[in-house]
């Protein structure tokens, strides 16, 4: 399959770029700057005004021919200036908004699995850094991303002499981290300021060498029932998963599987509980992203899939963590690992270390799985 840069970000993002930062500090109203989406569509999230959930949305980049930047939605194709001229599509990305308060950090961690960048939000109006502004950073070095762009704003909210002193301290922040180099813009997202110079930014992201020739799969950040409450039976439609991509290549009908599937508890002879799994085989019944159909479905960027399985499995974030792919080619599942680790020290500096028998959470791709410790070497880490 011989497919143009331009054919394929018509059809679908190619990069996910994880906006990341302390809460209340502009990272939802950035994603709803760019795409015009309000990320919380939980009724949790929209009482209380934060974001729980990790929220995504898709935009296109536009540039004009006086060399000026214009988003649009995920589903326009076409996008033409004040005199009627065609504009060139070239960008097209997927923006993962990530809850900032630190009661939601576990749900951070899994939308940092599928992130190739990220922006980094910053007040102007607080002292650098904040917790979350620390541990978010702390995150998505642990999946090794490189590419930052940090955001000074609200600078509309403090004096010219105090946005100085926060740029400064931004720089100190990130002196040794993958953050380091990165270019700091200020700006005050409500008020549009620096919108343009952010916009150039983003464009010059680089995309990810994807995986396109090998098997397909694909990590799950998010599952749900699209049926509404009393639809007849003969009327139900399969549950959609959305995620992106890592490898390969899904069409339409394509026959996958899910895995570990299904995870029953089972209670052996010596009253010790243990897990059996069974992966599900389904069909691909729709690929979409945003409200775009599409026949096929390439690596990078978010992208929604209709399957041929019973809805219940997909609701409320039931396949979280998940993998599908081609058959017989995922990994295998375990129910206890042996690791090595090193410690970061918290932004709180709490000289704390793992016990026996603790109860631990670990983060594999998207899945947060409680697990506990059943035996330790003090030796080594």
């Amino acid at each position: 399959m011989k497919l143009k840069y331009s054919d394929i970000i018509r059809n679908q993002p190619t990069i996910n770029i994880g906006i990341i930062g302390h809460v209340a500090h502009g990272k939802s109203t950035f994603t709803k700057s760019l795409t015009g989406i309000k990320t919380q569509k939980f009724s949790s999230e929209q009482e209380r005004n934060i974001t729980i959930h990790i929220g995504y949305a898709n935009t296109k980049i536009f540039l004009d021919s006086k060399g000026n930047l214009h988003t649009a939605c995920s589903k326009t194709n076409n996008l033409v200036d004040d005199e009627g001229n065609d504009m060139k599509l070239i960008k097209h990305l997927s923006l993962v908004d990530c809850p900032g308060h630190e009661a939601y950090m576990a749900n951070m961690i899994s939308g940092s699995a599928i992130m190739d960048s990220s922006v980094l939000v910053v007040a102007s109006n607080e002292n650098v850094p904040q917790a979350q502004t620390y541990e978010h950073l702390q995150a998505v070095q642990n999946v090794n991303i490189n590419d930052f762009i940090i955001l000074q704003n609200k600078m509309d909210l403090v004096k010219e002499e105090e946005n100085d002193k926060i740029y400064r301290d931004i720089k100190k922040f990130v002196k040794g981290t993958n953050a380091e180099n990165s270019i700091i813009i200020p700006s005050s997202i409500q008020n549009d300021i620096n919108k343009d110079e952010i916009l150039k930014a983003l464009v010059n992201m680089p995309e990810i060498d994807r995986k396109i020739n090998e098997p397909a799969r694909m990590i799950i950040i998010r599952s749900f029932d699209i049926n509404k409450a009393h639809t007849p039976y003969t009327e139900l439609t399969g549950g959609v998963i959305g995620g992106s991509l890592i490898s390969g290549i899904f069409n339409l009908d394509d026959v996958v599987e899910l895995r570990p599937g299904i995870v029953m508890k089972v209670e052996s002879e010596d009253s010790e509980e243990t897990f059996k799994y069974r992966p599900v085989i389904t069909t691909i019944r729709s690929l979409q992203s945003d409200t775009s159909k599409m026949e096929f479905a390439l690596p990078g960027g978010l992208v929604g899939i209709g399957l041929d399985i019973d809805p219940s499995l997909t609701k409320s974030n039931g396949l979280i963590g998940q993998i599908v792919g081609s058959i017989g080619t995922l990994p295998d599942v375990y129910s206890a690992i042996k690791l090595d680790f090193e410690e970061l020290k918290r932004y709180d500096n709490l000289d704390d270390s793992f016990k026996m028998n603790e109860q631990v959470l670990i983060s594999v791709n998207s899945m947060n799985i409680k697990g506990k410790i059943l035996n330790m070497s003090k030796k080594k880490k």
